[in-house]
């Protein structure tokens, strides 16, 4: 079975901008694309900037209109990805875990590394008892590892890695 999870995330964008700059925080923001480049729509607004009118997808100049001290930001679609992708892992991890109806649960959200050609990120997840579960995410498929598991995918890319190496240092012999 496969499981597939679906996040919304209201005003996402704008969020991840006033996180990272504080001083944005309460003040109507929107995240837009460039006037100059004739991409000039709002792409997301945080709960300030919504009560003054503005939506998604409309003109800046029309957002402008109706919030006059509008804080325009450019896009950073980088970070965005990154906690995009923190968010999933922690949402997937919980639910390994069978922890989605604890209220108390907490997550932490380590490094994502790369083994191989996938990607995993370590969530550590601890439930309302205070158990502590550690899980490691592949961010591309969404599967989840145990840390066992996790280890031997480690091995076997340490393995390919040194049998790599010991084939390029064979010397060629006619």
């Amino acid at each position: 079975m496969r499981n597939i999870l679906h996040s919304d995330m209201n005003n996402f964008y704008a969020s991840v901008e006033c996180m990272l700059n504080p001083s944005l925080k309460g003040k109507p923001v929107a995240v837009c694309g460039s006037v100059e480049e004739r991409h000039g729509i709002v792409l997301a607004k945080n709960y300030p900037a919504k009560a003054y009118g503005v939506q998604t997808g409309e003109a800046v100049w029309q957002a402008q209109q109706k919030c006059p001290g509008l804080v325009i930001v450019p896009p950073h679609f980088d970070e965005y990805i990154k906690y995009s992708i923190a968010s999933q892992t922690e949402k997937l991890a919980i639910i390994y875990f069978g922890l989605s109806d604890d209220p108390n649960v907490n997550t932490t959200v380590g490094e994502t590394v790369q083994v191989g050609k996938n990607k995993f990120t370590c969530v550590t997840v601890v439930d309302g008892s205070g158990g502590s579960h550690q899980v490691f995410v592949n961010v591309v498929s969404g599967e989840c590892v145990s840390r066992s598991t996790f280890e031997e995918l480690l091995g076997e890319t340490d393995n390919q890695d040194s049998e790599e190496d010991t084939e390029a240092e064979q010397p060629i012999v006619n």
